[in-house]
């Protein structure tokens, strides 16, 4: 009766998935299940899933859409659903970008920034605009990350300025506190030439004049250096 008991007893804390043997851990309405079915049954219900087929990466942007959506790897779909409207966009902020020449930053609209990014509207959602730019010429980044300006412009939009850095190393890059500071000088000159780019920026940039003087690379290794 003891071994009955026990097994019983065994039975009711082993997932109850079938053909899983494992133990319960979690619970889905009165079913007990281990982590791993759990897990499953989590990504094959959550509504923040993202539509490329074998992703599990979370939406983080545009959460509310109706119709596809995307996480942050994936992101630059949301730009490839309406080419004409992506194109648009990006001819009106070539048009509207100043070029910082001792740095190489981008500046887009108001000579005097605000405390808020810029940003632009294209094909019904809000982008803030050095991640649309960063989309649209670098893909998307993993999940968890964020962009780091790595010339230091917090309102600077040129994608080759941008750095995917976890949220705790941008925190550290950003503060005034020691050892920070150090430390930051230290991670800027091991990104030297953080600038970064690929043919489709570079036809960008000469298309709409945002290239610099030849010797723009000293330009900016010295602001790093700084």
């Amino acid at each position: 009766m003891m071994t009955f008991g026990n097994r019983e007893q065994k039975d009711r804390l082993t997932c109850r998935t079938r053909g899983c043997f494992k133990p319960g851990q979690r619970w889905i309405g009165d079913r007990r299940v281990c982590w791993a079915c759990f897990k499953r049954h989590e990504r094959a219900t959550r509504d923040d899933i993202c539509s490329v087929s074998n992703c599990d990466g979370r939406v983080v942007f545009a959460k509310n859409i109706s119709g596809e959506r995307f996480c942050r790897t994936h992101e630059r779909k949301y730009l490839e659903l309406n080419p004409d409207a992506t194109a648009k966009a990006l001819d009106h902020i070539g048009k509207n970008i100043r070029v910082d020449q001792s740095t190489g930053c981008w500046l887009y609209g108001d000579e005097k920034p605000t405390n808020k990014r810029s940003q632009i509207l294209c094909d019904g959602l809000r982008w803030n605009l050095h991640r649309f730019l960063y989309n649209w010429f670098f893909g998307g980044h993993k999940g968890g990350l964020e962009l780091h300006h790595g010339c230091e412009n917090p309102w600077c939009v040129h994608p080759g300025h941008l750095l995917p850095t976890t949220g705790k190393r941008n925190r550290m890059l950003e503060s005034s506190s020691d050892p920070f500071p150090d430390l930051r000088e230290l991670s800027r000159n091991i990104v030297r030439d953080f600038y970064f780019s690929t043919p489709e920026l570079d036809e960008f940039i000469t298309t709409h004049g945002l290239a610099l003087d030849d010797d723009w690379r000293i330009y900016t290794e010295a602001a790093l250096s700084n």
